[in-house]
């Protein structure tokens, strides 16, 4: 698993952030949505660098909350 550093354009570091644990957390709840409880402890959608991946978690957490079923579609 590679962990990855952006920098700006001063050479600052930005935090780090790994793509692959990313889609970790989303692939888990896809696969398992019972699951969704367990993640939030651990994250929220503005811990994910990727902002389509935290449009996904997103999303899928306003369908758990209005009770409609996470699918692969």
């Amino acid at each position: 698993m590679s962990t990855i550093t952006k920098c700006n354009g001063n050479g600052n570091n930005l935090t780090p952030y790994s793509i692959e644990v990313e889609e970790a957390v989303l692939g888990a709840v896809l696969v398992n949505p019972a699951c969704i409880n367990d993640a939030m402890c651990i994250v929220r959608p503005s811990d994910f660098f990727i902002v389509r991946h935290a449009w996904i978690l997103e999303a899928m957490l306003k369908l758990h909350e209005r009770r409609d079923p996470l699918d692969y579609l």
